[in-house]
């Protein structure tokens, strides 16, 4: 995954804050929602993410919270993580996520409305199956 650098974040009542546009493209949906959840979860600092067109917040250890944000490639987030002291470092917690939602591409929609990983595993279930019976 491509790295870059997150934009001068700042702290405010106790959360590090930056702001990040999604450009995964096809949406933030599965695998960077999860990728998301995977990064927050690894530390104990509470992760909230805000959609700054309708407010709407979601924790950033919750996969269905995340998912009901339905942000579409060119949404503006809010990303703030709790600064708690001689606890994990919120720039660097902010910068992981930031990574995830400024990436070009994770599984690309295709034509058929598809993602390519939605497909291979369709495919793989297939011949498992096939080979099962």
């Amino acid at each position: 995954m491509r790295t870059t650098k997150a934009p001068q974040g700042y702290t405010e009542n106790g959360f590090y804050t930056i702001e990040a546009e999604v450009k995964v493209s096809g949406g933030f949906w599965g695998r960077p929602v999860h990728d998301v959840v995977k990064e927050c979860s690894r530390y104990v600092n509470q992760v909230l993410i805000e959609d700054s067109y309708t407010g709407s917040r979601a924790d950033g250890k919750s996969i269905r919270d995340l998912l009901k944000l339905g942000a579409i490639t060119g949404t503006k987030l809010t990303v703030r993580v709790e600064s708690k002291p001689n606890v994990s470092d919120p720039e660097a917690i902010a910068q992981a996520i930031y990574n995830i939602l400024s990436a070009d591409a994770f599984y690309p929609i295709t034509e058929s409305g598809v993602s390519g990983a939605a497909k291979q595993h369709r495919n793989f279930r297939r011949k498992k199956y096939k080979t099962a019976k």
